[in-house]
């Protein structure tokens, strides 16, 4: 029994030690597959995340565009409406000219009339022109600004007088004309 219980022994040490053998294998495959499995992981990780970067940079770089088109507008609107300012500040001195030129006689106002024309070609320049009204042109609230009404029915709507000539430059309105509408 000595004999048959040793080889008992040695074939069960034996199968143990195949199954061991066979466990650290299976073991060390499941560890490789899992190591594979990691570095895909990692790398895919590693593609997401540079997308995502690609997107981060591509959204900045626009987002950066539009404030310097934002700022360049906004700058050039600034400078505009400060042009627009100086612009109908002058435009009292070109209504005292017209004034000055109308009453004065002709031989006093030719010094007028030279300044009236450098301040004409000034405005010419700004792109300032004046709002065309005449009388009985049919009242318009978006170049005309009605300061006085006289009952008339017959010319109902009309611009009966120009109190103060209008001025745009551009599409921009700098003054409205003063008028009087019949009412």
């Amino acid at each position: 029994m000595t004999k048959k219980s040793n080889q008992t022994e040695n074939t069960g040490k034996q199968e143990a030690a195949v199954e061991e053998t066979v466990d650290k294998t299976q073991g060390t495959e499941e560890t490789e597959e899992t190591a594979a499995s990691c570095e895909v992981s990692e790398l895919e990780l590693a593609l997401i995340k540079q997308e995502e970067y690609k997107n981060t940079l591509q959204r900045l770089q626009a987002e950066f565009e539009n404030y310097k088109k934002r700022t360049a507008n906004e700058s050039k609107r600034a400078r505009l409406d400060g042009q627009d300012e100086i612009i109908t500040s002058l435009l009292l001195l070109a209504d005292s000219f017209d004034l000055a030129m109308s009453t004065l006689p002709e031989q006093a106002s030719e010094g007028f009339k030279l300044v009236y024309k450098q301040l004409k070609t000034l405005f010419e320049k700004y792109s300032v022109t004046v709002i065309e009204t005449k009388e009985d042109d049919d009242f318009n609230p978006e170049f005309h600004d009605a300061v006085l009404n006289e009952e008339n029915p017959e010319k109902k709507g009309k611009i009966l007088a120009v109190l103060m000539k209008g001025y745009k430059r551009d599409n921009r309105i700098l003054r409205h004309s003063m008028v009087k509408v019949a009412i």
